[in-house]
């Protein structure tokens, strides 16, 4: 989708007068097909660098996304389905989660959720191509990487038990 197609599709969705698509979508699953041809758009400027032109461009794009994100986070979600495509907005807003591992341990909580949420309503199309790779792969502990931490956690375990 190209510069002029997205900014008319992001009018029409913004307006409310005219549907997206077939009309069955859900205003969610609208923004968030609007938000992933944003990002679309974000790689091609990326892969281009088309220099100060594609910069505004690029700008515009971001902006936009961060109204759909506002739109999205102020919609009401009626279906789990609904609840899904605001998460994976969040997700792809988030692509340095690649790993749980590597997350703060509130956004390694949610990116689990969003991928059991994925998991448990069978819809792979919202997911990153990491989370797929990484749904494939069994699930590690996630342990704090600092000693310290890993030492409390070890001695609760140890209190808990009576010691043992």
């Amino acid at each position: 989708m190209n510069i002029t197609e997205l900014h008319r599709e992001i009018e029409e969705l913004f307006s409310g007068v005219a549907p997206i698509g077939d009309g069955r979508a859900s205003r969610l699953e609208e923004l968030f097909n609007t938000f992933r041809a944003c990002e679309r758009n974000l790689d091609e400027y990326n892969r281009s660098s088309g220099g100060a032109e594609d910069d505004v461009r690029a700008d515009w794009v971001i902006e936009m996304q961060t109204i759909i994100m506002a739109k999205a986070a102020a919609t009401p979600a009626a279906t789990l389905n609904d609840v899904l495509l605001k998460l994976a907005m969040w997700r792809w807003d988030a692509p340095d989660l690649d790993e749980e591992m590597d997350a703060q341990r509130y956004d390694a909580m949610a990116l689990s959720a969003f991928r059991d949420l994925a998991r448990l309503l069978n819809n792979d199309a919202v997911l990153r191509p990491c989370d797929i790779e990484a749904a494939r792969r069994p699930r590690k502990e996630r342990r704090p990487d600092d000693g310290r931490s890993a030492a409390a956690i070890d001695d609760y375990k140890k209190s808990a038990s009576g010691g043992l």
